[in-house]
């Protein structure tokens, strides 16, 4: 019988290999367009760097490295950084690339975040806690307020889906449909993520299904970004 955590494990992987896909299509594709680039980098840096190596430490820790796991996870610190390229990103859209002022917005935002990021440097979290279905690591004291990160970016993506539903009203023309796809997708990654960090439940059946939510909204990111509208928008 399959152990419940390699489950996880191809989860994680797979979420990973996906992301990278995606990172790899903007970066050879739309390199030149700031937005999407922002959401590249965001992309390449989160649900590539961070899952991808959390299903490493994953599959280490079931070939008897533990050690590894807890070193893996350490990446999180740079969450800061992963939430300025996605801020970064929103803010072009919601701006109407509006450069300078989305460059000072995400750094700001991002900023506010850092120090949460040191609290982790400085052991600020538990874990892992372990069960059938893999480790998990809960953020403690100051590094609670990472989690400022997926609440602010889902407050921007929401932003973004409200302002095009009243364009879409007003010129009575649907455009731009693959951001709001790329806006649903964040937003259940921000929720899964959220509650994963945060410890509401106790690690079981249900951080599986958490990395199953990230992993369906990387498809649909993927989707979003390599369908008919994106090619045809920039001519690829």
């Amino acid at each position: 019988m399959i152990q419940p955590v390699i489950y996880s494990i191809i989860t994680l992987l797979l979420t990973g290999i996906i992301a990278f896909i995606l990172a790899l299509f903007i970066f050879r594709k739309l390199r030149h367009d700031k937005e999407s680039l922002g959401l590249g980098l965001y992309i390449l840096s989160g649900p590539t760097l961070l899952f991808f190596l959390q299903g490493i430490g994953l599959t280490l820790r079931e070939l008897g490295y533990p050690e590894i796991d807890r070193i893996l996870f350490m990446p999180t610190v740079l969450l800061p950084l992963v939430f300025f390229f996605i801020y970064y990103s929103l803010l072009m859209r919601i701006t109407q690339n509006n450069s300078k002022n989305s460059l000072i917005g995400s750094i700001i935002l991002a900023l506010i975040l850092v120090p949460g990021s040191i609290a982790l440097i400085t052991g600020s979290f538990e874990g892992p806690i372990v069960n059938d279905w893999g480790t998990q690591y809960v953020f403690t004291g100051l590094a609670v307020s990472i989690l400022m990160g997926p609440i602010v970016k889902n407050t921007l993506c929401l932003i973004d889906i409200v302002s095009k539903v009243i364009k879409w009203i007003k010129t009575k023309k649907i455009e731009g449909v693959y951001h709001v796809a790329i806006d649903v997708a964040l937003i259940i990654i921000g929720i899964a993520v959220f509650i994963y960090w945060s410890g509401w439940f106790d690690a079981g059946w249900q951080l599986f299904m958490f990395r199953i939510m990230i992993l369906i909204s990387v498809l649909i990111a993927y989707l979003a970004y390599t369908g008919k509208e994106v090619k045809t928008k920039f001519q690829i």
